[in-house]
């Protein structure tokens, strides 16, 4: 009799288990506090990448990206994993120099045959303003994955610290023009862009930004407060830590100062900078 009640007990447990690691259908999670369900789910896998985009019926999205689709955590401090939330005009991204964890990813299931993909999710992230928004318990279960040869213009993100003042867009884009792969990002809502050019078969490592080093990346910000609007980098390093050639993925993190050519202006500092894009 002792037996069959450890049997019964680990037959419990075992299905008490399952039904914790089962993921509900649709995608919903807390926002600041409040209880969010998305109307309507767009993932697609394009390369390795996994992008889900959820929306409610009042526009509030929330977008996840992953750099793989292998069952696993994937960690939203790293370059190639991150999340988005998008609310009233506001636009609110993953700060790897924030003081709170980024967040993580958890992809439960993904199955390219039948083309479903389910999994957690949780994150810290801050507009322009650094105004927070937490996520918690947010779940996307059994989302229709569509898998594509196209790369999606909003699968990217580029972050940076410009003289102390954060800024974080999915405006991004990224080209091969000749010899030069050039990336091109947003620095929030504010109309300004930086724009990069690399050698096109850039490797893995650390590179030095401007003319003055001798570097093999040069950087053009538009938009500044100069007389003539626009800065060159005259130093700063510009890392890569990914370059896949084959898939078109590149990501990495800078650091460099700006100088206008105009004498009546100082300097712009950029800090913290990081990008994820495909070309």
């Amino acid at each position: 009799m002792k037996k069959f009640g450890i049997l019964f007990l680990m037959v419990g447990l075992f299905l008490t288990s399952c039904k914790k690691d089962k993921i509900e259908p649709g995608t919903a999670a807390d926002v600041a506090g409040q209880s969010w369900t998305a109307s309507s789910v767009d993932a697609r896998e394009n390369d390795g990448v996994l992008v889900v985009e959820a929306k409610d019926a009042e526009g509030k999205t929330i977008v996840i990206r992953t750099d793989g689709t292998q069952e696993g955590t994937y960690d939203l401090a790293d370059n190639g994993n991150f999340c988005t939330y998008s609310a009233d005009g506001h636009f609110y991204a993953i700060h790897p120099g924030a003081d709170k964890p980024c967040g993580k990813v958890v992809i439960k299931k993904y199955d390219a045959g039948s083309h479903k993909c389910s999994g957690t999710f949780e994150f810290n992230a801050y507009d322009d303003e650094h105004h927070l928004v937490s996520c918690s318990n947010g779940h996307f279960g059994d989302v229709d994955v569509d898998i594509s040869a196209s790369h999606h213009p909003k699968c990217g993100l580029f972050l940076s610290e410009v003289d102390s003042n954060y800024c974080a867009s999915d405006n991004i884009s990224c080209v091969v023009e000749n010899d030069h792969i050039k990336i091109t990002g947003a620095c929030g809502a504010n109309g300004k862009l930086v724009t990069f050019k690399c050698p096109v078969h850039v490797g893995v490592g650390e590179h030095t930004i401007g003319p003055w080093g001798g570097g093999s990346v040069s950087c053009d910000y538009d938009g500044g407060t100069g007389f003539f609007g626009s800065f060159n980098a005259n130093c700063g390093s510009f890392v890569v830590t990914k370059h896949d050639e084959e898939k078109h993925i590149i990501e990495g993190a800078f650091h460099m100062n700006l100088v206008s050519i105009s004498p009546f202006s100082a300097g712009v500092s950029f800090q913290h900078g990081s990008f994820t894009t495909q070309y």
